[in-house]
């Protein structure tokens, strides 16, 4: 059994969090994965698809509390957003960066 857990920050990876009532729904239509099988204990891995089907992103999806945290490669992250943000129109979402826990 693990005692303690430690945490390490990755200077390449970034971490987003979408907020908001519409979440689920919102990430549901735009994830390779079924984001409503995200539970507190488990982790989602997923894509991002152009319209034509090709990978964009790979992330990891986490539940935390009222939002979803997805974790990305930091040279991604800004994109990411942009695009996101382009999908949102009247979605009752918030999309942000977290800080890093250290």
């Amino acid at each position: 059994m693990i005692d303690s857990l430690k945490a390490v920050v990755l200077p390449d990876r970034s971490v987003m969090a979408i907020a908001g009532a519409g979440r689920v729904k919102f990430l549901q239509g735009l994830m390779t994965n079924d984001i409503r099988r995200l539970a507190p204990d488990r982790a989602l891995y997923a894509g991002f698809l152009t319209g034509q089907g090709k990978l964009l992103y790979d992330v990891f999806a986490i539940a935390d509390g009222d939002r979803i945290l997805i974790d990305i490669a930091a040279n991604l992250a800004e994109d990411f957003v942009k695009r996101l943000n382009a999908f949102k129109l009247r979605a009752a979402v918030e999309i942000g960066e977290t800080a890093p826990a250290l």
